[in-house]
């Protein structure tokens, strides 16, 4: 049985400006980037959960732990919750 999981690297996970960029190619909107940060970091203290392909709970949003500063980054699967997030909040 082959593994279809899908392998995710650093890069995929994106940061406040890389998202704001990615949320404006994929769906032709923009947001401010202090918003974006806003949101992710009330995510972030909240705890959002999302569920992965296995129906495996995993974080909305990370914290780097690769920086000694702390910087917060999108799970590559929660986009589009992120994205009604940013729309509930307009």
């Amino acid at each position: 049985m082959a593994n279809t999981t899908p392998r995710f690297t650093k890069e995929d996970f994106l940061n406040a400006s890389a998202l704001v960029k990615k949320l404006s190619e994929l769906y032709g909107t923009t947001y401010d980037l202090e918003t974006v940060k806003k949101t992710m970091d009330s995510e972030f203290r909240k705890k959002t959960q999302i569920k992965t392909k296995y129906n495996n709970p995993t974080q909305l949003i990370y914290d780097a732990k690769w920086n000694h500063r702390r910087v917060l980054r999108l799970h590559p699967l929660g986009i589009e919750m992120f994205k009604e997030i940013l729309d509930k909040g307009k």
